[in-house]
Parts: structure tokens; sequence; C-alpha cells
């Protein structure tokens, strides 16, 4: 980019960079001058100078030919090497180069000139690629090798004059003519004329400057040899300093970035009538790519903070360098307002108020982070416009709005129109104890294992009277499992559990239903009263077993209608420890096929249309009368008991991380006691076959087999 330098030094300075010589050559044509630019990067590109051969004399009137009349040969101490460097951000290194100029500077020159190094540390990125930067660093050192030595002259050759980048041989030079003859040839590389008008001395119009000779044309020139390559030696000077400068961000669709994150700029200076097709087109001609420079910029990880399409960016230049720009920092204008957090409020109200907000491409929804700094109502905030999801933390209160916020409560809120999930892999822990200040660890829960372990006890012991009254043993083993394994939760977690806890209870709600479902056992134990309401019926299904023991009394009432007790395929019995009082306030009624009063020394059987009375000792009715009349009989009046076997689909899908059922893995399913309940391969879709009835429903393992 040209900056701050005329035409002639922006482009001499990038020919400088390329190892690319120049020179001028003048001409009359058709009487009008003209003038012509030479760019050279050949050794053999030099044009023959119309003098050809000139010797070597005294310059006297006399003189057939033009001569060379003053000559001389001068050196300049050369580095033995040259280095180089530039970082270049597409292969993420530093470029390093170095050579050995080739000029021979004698013993002694080469011996001093073995601790000198010529280093340029270059602007990144400097050249396109590897092969780029070698051929830059080759025209380097041949500069340096075509600095080592240089010849002088002066001469009254006017074919000399304008005649710099052309070549001439000389011949009469003693030290000169004992070299070959394409060692005699010259390329001029600098040529100073003095001419020396016709004007008598002090005659108006006659100019200041004087020359001594008696030649109406002097000239003092500098050449190498022919074999010489030219090339303009690299100075960094050259490159003008350029400040920070505004651009505006160019593209297609509001973000355009390449895979780098480089995004296209027009420069502000630029005109439209200058640069209509680019550089001002408002389109990615504008400009090469421009890399952004990021808070934080790592593989693959960092920020990403892409100036969008028509917003105001700061351009600095690596190392002053006007073709090296970077992209440093976005600035709100005009057409581009300051950050307005939640789509409310501005400046100065708000300016409490800092974090990030950005835009949906081609929509008007937004996501932020917020940090709210009013005092005593500190706030952050991450949301999403999408379903108004947000994480609201510290003081809560609707958009902050010149300055001013309606509180809405205090301390976090997680929240969405949409669905949510709360996700752990290692335990999850929800507790509403204390840990004022952040004091504590993660998953301090001393409070709910001392629940969790007061509620184990108390299952044990319950659990040990109830197998002494002979109503079942509870299995506590997997509520003991589960106890253990929060109590033993790592500040990492460890058993896939989740933990609720609060000192002042826990309440859950619904208007619909609630379903609480266990694949093993559902445990509910409280230390003193265990309340269930029902408004309208409590219906209690077990499928091998339905056991209530109270240590201190039950009581069974129906308050209206029927109590119903039956066992359909099985016994009844009921029995106390001391008196059993069984009455009806109507009518008593006991029914059977057969029955049978049993005492201790007496029994009366009542069956099959008989009655048999049978003690030990004295047998004895009391009646006011007694009549014997002819046989009479009575049918049992009993309800139909329905049978019934449940069976139940135990069938499961194995599938693998990536959601995909196993197709034909062979495999057993064992129970709790060996027996094999399933074995083959599995079907396609993951699901083994096993139906079980109630008298076989018992933990099973499926064990893949070779």
């Amino acid at each position: 980019m040209q900056a701050k330098e005329s035409d002639l030094a922006f482009l001499t300075r990038l020919w400088r960079r390329e190892g690319i010589s120049w020179y001028f050559t003048h001409e009359i044509e058709y009487g009008a001058p003209i003038h012509t630019l030479h760019l050279v990067d050949k050794n053999d590109a030099w044009k023959a100078n119309p003098a050809g051969l000139v010797r070597f004399n005294r310059a006297d009137a006399t003189e057939p030919n033009d001569t060379i009349f003053a000559w001389e040969a001068y050196r300049e101490l050369a580095p033995g090497t040259i280095y180089a460097a530039s970082h270049d951000y597409q292969t993420a290194g530093v470029k390093q180069l170095d050579a050995t100029p080739s000029q021979d500077q004698g013993e002694h020159g080469k011996a001093l000139a073995a601790t000198l190094t010529q280093y340029w540390y270059d602007s990144p990125h400097i050249a396109e690629n590897a092969d780029h930067y070698e051929q830059v660093m080759q025209r380097r050192q041949l500069a340096v090798s075509q600095g080592a030595k240089h010849f002088a002259g002066q001469s009254v050759v006017r074919a000399f004059v304008g005649g710099a980048g052309t070549v001439f041989s000389m011949v009469g030079h003693p030290e000169i003519d004992r070299h070959s003859a394409e060692e005699r040839r010259f390329v001029l590389t600098h040529v100073e004329t003095r001419v020396r008008n016709s004007l008598l001395p002090n005659s108006p119009g006659k100019g200041k400057f004087e020359i001594e000779e008696d030649s109406p044309i002097v000239n003092r020139f500098e050449c190498v040899r022919a074999s010489t390559h030219i090339v303009p030696m690299w100075d960094a000077s050259c490159v003008p300093s350029v400040g920070p400068i505004s651009a505006r961000v160019v593209g297609n669709g509001e973000v355009d970035v390449d895979e780098q994150g480089r995004i296209c700029v027009q420069f502000l200076f630029a005109r439209r009538d200058d640069h209509r097709d680019s550089g001002a087109s408002g389109t990615p001609r504008d400009s090469a790519r421009v890399r952004v420079a990021q808070p934080w910029a790592d593989a693959q990880s960092g920020t990403a903070f892409w100036p969008r399409v028509g917003s105001e960016v700061l351009v600095l230049f690596m190392q002053n360098d006007p073709d090296k720009p970077i992209v440093v920092a976005n600035m709100f204008d005009a057409r581009h307002a300051p950050v307005q957090f939640a789509s409310a409020g501005n400046l100065p109200d708000n300016a409490p108020l800092y974090g990030i907000r950005s835009k949906e491409i081609g929509g008007s929804g937004y996501g932020e982070l917020q940090f709210d700094d009013t005092t005593a109502q500190t706030k952050t905030k991450l949301s999403s416009e999408h379903g108004k999801t947000q994480l609201n933390q510290g003081w809560i209160g609707h958009p902050r709005d010149k300055g001013a916020s309606e509180k809405r409560g205090e301390g976090f809120e997680l929240r969405t129109d949409l669905s949510g999930a709360i996700r752990a892999a290692r335990g999850m822990l929800l507790s509403a104890d204390a840990r004022n200040n952040a004091s504590g660890r993660v998953l301090d829960r001393a409070e709910l294992t001392g629940q969790l372990e007061l509620a184990l006890s108390i299952a044990k012991r319950l659990s040990e009277l109830s197998s002494t009254h002979d109503a079942y043993e509870t299995d506590t083993g997997p509520q003991e499992k589960l106890t253990n394994g929060i109590r033993e939760w790592a500040d990492d977690g460890g058993v896939a559990a989740i933990g609720v806890t609060a000192p002042d209870g826990i309440a859950m709600s619904s208007p619909a239903n609630v379903l609480t479902v266990a694949g093993g056992h559902v445990e509910s134990v409280a230390a003193q009263d265990a309340n269930i309401s029902a408004g309208r019926r409590i219906l209690m299904r077990a499928a091998q077993g339905l056991s209530a023991f109270a240590k201190a009394g039950m009581k069974l009432m129906v308050g209206s209608g029927d109590l119903t007790i039956q066992a359909h395929q099985g016994k009844g019995e009921i029995g106390t420890s001391e008196r059993l009082h069984i009455y009806s306030l109507e009518k008593l009624v006991l029914e059977a096929p057969e029955l049978e009063l049993r005492t201790n020394g007496a029994v009366i059987k009542i069956a099959n249309g008989k009655i048999v009375q049978s003690s030990t000792g004295e047998h004895r009715i009391e009646s006011s009368g007694f009549q014997a009349v002819t046989g009479g009989g009575g049918t049992a009046d009993l309800p139909n008991m329905p049978t019934s076997s449940m069976k139940t689909d135990e069938r499961f899908k194995v599938v693998g991380p990536d959601g995909k059922p196993h197709v034909g893995l062979a495999h057993k399913v064992i129970d709790d006691v060996g027996g094999v309940r399933d074995q083959g391969k599995l079907a396609a879709d993951g699901t083994h076959a096993l139906i079980a009835d109630d008298s076989e429903i018992r933990p099973i393992k499926f064990v893949p087999v070779d």
C-alpha cells in the first residue's frame, strides 16, 4: 500500500524489496521528449552504449575520439554472512535464511568480513512462500557482492550522457588491459554530467556553476564490471512509518471471513473515482484478506470476534510496514451505536453495564454475557434470545433502562421458554443447606448423609421387628448401597446418583400426574410419620406379596361402603395373641363348604349336611325348649374366586455408545441363582427374547459369549 510517499518512493521501495533494478532512458521522437522506464532482473539485459570501445587517454581537443581521462577502483568491506528472518503466520514459524556473498575481498578482507553479519528481520510474511523468500535472499546476496567493488572515472564521452544502464568497453589502461576482454566491459551505474556554456565570463545569463576543465562537457561516472549483477540494496529505512488508520469492513453477507478468520477492508482514504473496481468498490476486491487480532488465539481455541461487514475497524501495520496491515479493534460510529444490553436503555445512563452482545445473522436475535456493576445491584447474566434462555446471578431484575431496573429476586435463576436438562454423569447434589460465603466443598452433604444413615438404621430395625413377627424381612441392601455410594462421593463425584436435601422441607407438586419409577427398590423412610392421602382412591398392587407391619397397633377402617378381604389362590389367617372379637351390628354370616369350630377338648364339624360335635368333657345344651323335626338343610352362597398369572416382558435392547443396536451378538441371560433364562443372538434391533411368569421374576444378568 502506498502511504505517505511519492509514486517514485513507493515503486522503488517495492523494486528494492524484490531486488529489481531500474533506470530511465531519454529520447527525442518526432520532436517530442520520450522518457522510458526500464526494469531489470537479468544481468544480460543491459544495452550497449553508443560509444562502444572507449580509450583511456588524455582529454585534448586534438583527440579524434572521446576518452576517459581519470579512472580509479575502490572497494567496500562486505559482510562475510548475510542473514534474514521473517515470521510467517501461514506456517506458524520463523523462516530463517543465511548466505555467504561470493566476492573476493583478499585474505585480510575475508578474515575481517568473517566477523561481520548483516541481519534483516523482515516484516511478517514478507514473501509469498519459501521459494519466493529464497529468491529475495539471493537478490540481496548479489546486492552485497555488487557493493564490494566499484569503479569511478571521469570522461569527455558524450555518449555517456544519460547512459546509466549501458555497457562500454575500455582499453588503454595499464591495469585494465591485463584482464580479459569480458572483464574490460563495464555497466554505467551513475553518470553526472557537467556542461560548460559558450557565454563569456560575467556575461548576462551565465549560470552560477562553472567548471575548471577545458572541455565543454565532462562526465563523472561510476560503473561495475558487466559480469557483476546489479541489484539494489534493500534498506528498511525506505519503508514509511504509518500510524493507526480507520477502515470499513467489506464482504458478502453480514460476516465474511476465510478459513483463517481474515476479512477484507476498504480504507477510507480510497476515492471511488480512483478505485471504482477495487479499493473503493465496497466489495471483497478492495483489499487482500487481512488478519484480525484476537484477545486470545490458540490451536482451535481462543476468542472469535469477527468484525461484521459495514463496521469500522482500526488497522495497524506490523513493523510499521504499510504492506502488512492487521485489524486490532472494532469501533462504534454513527451507524453502529454502542451495545444495548437486553434491547433496553442507552449510554450514559447504563454505563455500569459491561459485557458482550452478539447479533443473529439475518435476524434480530442475540446472545449476551452481561456484567452489571450498579452499586448494591451487581449481576451477571448469560442469555440467548432464543426461547429467552437465561442464567441470571446475583441481584436479578428486569432489563435496566435509564439506569434503573425493577427487582425480580436475588441469587440465581436458570430459565427458558423451551425445554431444559441438567445432567451430571458422576452424581448430582441439589441442596438448600447453607454454605455461606462459598465455604465448604462443592459436594458437601453432611446433612444429606446424616438423614440417609438415620433412614437406613430405621429401616433395618423395623425389618428385624417385621421378620420377628413373620411379616417379611425388608431387603435393605439396595438402600444401604445407595447411602454408601452418596457418602463416598469424592470431589469429582462417584456413583451416578442424585441427592436432594433441604433443612426446611422438600415440596413436589403437579396439577396433573406425578410418576415415580425404580428399576430396583423404592424406599420411603420417615423418622416420624408417613402420611398418604388421596382425594379418591389409594390402589396398591404387588406381584409377589404385600406385607404390612406395625409395631404398636394397626387400624383398617371403612367409613362407608363394603370391606372385602379375599385370597383367591391361597389360604387366609386372622390371629391375635389376645382376645379376637368379630362382630356385626346387623348379621354375622360364616359360609364355607365345611365349617369347623375347634377349642381345647371340643370340636364341632359342619359339612355335607351333617353336624358332628365331640368333646372330652360334659356336653350340655341349655334351652327353654328343644324340638326335633324332620331333616332340613342349607346351601353356602360363595363367590367365584378368579385365577390369574402374570407374565412380564423381560426383553431389553443392547446398543453401543453411538446408539446403534448390536446385531447378532451371541449372549446368555442368567438369573441370580445361575439359571439360564435365555441364550442365542440378538435380533436386528438389538433385543433378545424373554417372557417370564410370576414364578420366574428374578434379577437377571446379560452376559456376552464368544
